[in-house]
């Protein structure tokens, strides 16, 4: 039987993650929320993206899936942090 639960200490083997392309959208979205969000600076995209992407190779190295969450009109700058 297989254990579906939820756990913040074990052992990660599927990640939901959220790219930030996906979650800025646009200059104009970051420039339009990251105050109201309480950003402490807007977030700058391309070292975000970078920094994703080394994050999404240390997942996979230690054998986690990594799945991927879409844009998405409904949500925020925040939907960065999926959780």
């Amino acid at each position: 039987m297989r254990d579906n639960s939820l756990s913040e200490v074990g052992r990660l083997t599927r990640v939901l993650v959220k790219h930030p392309r996906e979650a800025f959208v646009s200059d104009e979205a970051i420039a339009a929320q990251w105050k109201l969000l309480n950003f402490s600076a807007a977030p700058a995209v391309a070292r975000a993206s970078e920094e994703f992407e080394a994050f999404v190779g240390i997942l996979r190295g230690a054998g986690a899936q990594v799945d991927f969450l879409p844009a998405d009109e409904r949500t925020s700058l925040d939907s960065i942090y999926a959780r």
